[in-house]
């Protein structure tokens, strides 16, 4: 399975910890990475904003078909990992089908085309959203280390890993 990220999932740390957990051994990690095909991408006829008060963004079909909005195609996740995802995400957000154009880069030199995948849609609502696009980079910069340590997003993650090894 396949999703596009267009914000702190973007983020090699904030992705590993919602797919493997809190208590993953780093060979853990390092092997789920290996497994994972990202690769830049573009969602064409959409909009990211940032969210008032609060440090991820939503994105929302746009009318304006020149909108578009950068991020990361993420091949290779299982359904647990989408599992895990959905409860990360929330009900703020609805997962949809989505096509998004893959960009070539030196690592992944493939002919750009379109890739069907999913995406986390912002549902919560358009009085939430600023009239800016979300800056990754400064959340990279000023807020992912203190964030990290204080997700209730991480909470509802967690569970899902419990539901999943009682049903085993």
């Amino acid at each position: 399975m396949s999703a596009f990220f267009y914000g702190t999932l973007q983020s090699p740390t904030v992705l590993l910890r919602v797919v493997c957990g809190p208590e993953a051994k780093p060979e853990v990690t390092r092997a789920k990475l290996k497994s994972l095909k990202l690769q830049p991408a573009t969602l064409k006829g959409h909009r990211r904003y940032a969210l008032k008060n609060l440090d991820y963004p939503g994105v929302v079909k746009s009318e304006l078909s020149e909108c578009s909005v950068s991020g990361i195609l993420c091949e290779g996740l299982s359904r647990q990992d989408i599992l895990r995802l959905d409860a990360f995400e929330g009900d703020e957000y609805d997962r949809v089908t989505v096509s998004v154009s893959t960009i070539a880069t030196k690592d992944h030199p493939e002919i750009e085309n379109e890739v069907p995948t999913q995406l986390y849609l912002w549902t919560a609502g358009h009085h939430h959203l600023e009239e800016r696009d979300w800056d990754f980079e400064q959340f990279i910069k000023d807020k992912q280390a203190a964030w990290m340590a204080d997700r209730c997003e991480f909470n509802d993650v967690d569970k899902v890993e419990l539901e999943l090894e009682l049903q085993v």
